[in-house]
């Protein structure tokens, strides 16, 4: 597990103030190609994927559709979403301290964090995000940890 290092001048931040929203979403049913041409079309290389009830269940990233999907064969045409996703989520609240997001992307090697304010998804936090806050110096060893054993 690394840790981050937190620097006393960021150190009140929270992720609502650094995080993109209103968030996009798919259906869990959507199918891969469907989800693709929503990433091109609004510029993003994730989305966060709503289960049957309405609830996050997962994230999805061009990479998944890509070196998952259709690098292994699977018809982006007919596969879901769901089929990709990566459950549960890892998430953040909005509330919390960039500290927190900074930490939850280096334990668990992800660039982005959907941000839920109780059970509600509220926004996306990415490392670009923490990166435009963070002094260069603690952004670096963020995007080392990520990428860290990836």
């Amino acid at each position: 597990m690394a840790t981050i290092v937190s620097d006393n001048r960021v150190s009140e931040i929270r992720v609502s103030e650094i995080m993109t929203s209103p968030v996009q979403c798919v259906d869990g049913d959507q199918t891969l190609a469907a989800v693709a041409r929503l990433m091109r079309d609004k510029g993003i290389g994730a989305v966060p994927v709503r289960g049957a009830d309405g609830e996050l269940a997962g994230m999805v990233t061009d990479r998944d559709i890509a070196v998952r999907g259709v690098a292994e064969g699977m018809d982006a045409g007919t596969v879901a979403a769901a089929a990709l996703a990566s459950k549960p989520p890892v998430c953040v609240r909005a509330g919390d301290p960039i500290s927190v997001a900074q930490q939850a992307m280096a334990d668990h090697k992800v660039r982005r964090l959907p941000v839920v304010d109780g059970a509600d998804l509220v926004g996306i936090v990415s490392q670009a995000d923490l990166a435009r806050v963070l002094p260069p110096g603690i952004s670096g060893l963020v995007e080392h940890a990520i990428v860290r054993d990836a």
